[in-house]
């Protein structure tokens, strides 16, 4: 599951882009929130048209994707973060907005509940 909260922020393309080649193991959920711009722009490229891609956009309900989903790949937004912790699933945190959220991710990663993910390269070795 790739999310960057309600405004679809925080790398998803590139993240997105660099777990397609995985397409033919893995299912990949990339919810972008209420940024239907960036939704449509997934919808129209031809490489994220397979069966194991769900683009998705806003949903009420994300903790029940949550409680269907292995690894959660988002930027650090309190509130995302805390509906993945209380789920106990696993938390890759990728380009947190500058501000709270870097305090966010310091924290979850010193604690040992997160990972932080420098550079999209590092993907390969979740």
């Amino acid at each position: 599951m790739v999310m960057g909260g309600g405004l679809g922020l925080g790398g998803i393309q590139t993240l997105a882009y660099k777990l397609i080649k995985w397409k033919e193991k893995i299912n990949i959920l990339i919810f972008t929130g209420r940024n239907e711009r960036l939704r449509r722009n997934f919808l129209k490229n031809e490489v994220y048209h397979h069966p194991n891609i769900q683009i998705i956009g806003f949903v009420e309900h994300i903790d029940k994707w949550m409680e269907a989903t292995d690894i959660l790949i988002t930027k650090s937004g309190g509130l995302t973060c805390f509906e993945a912790l209380t789920k106990g699933l696993p938390l890759f945190i990728y380009q947190p907005i500058p501000g709270h959220e870097e305090s966010n991710c310091d924290y979850l990663v010193n604690e040992g509940l997160a990972i932080k993910i420098d550079d999209s390269t590092n993907i390969d070795h979740l």
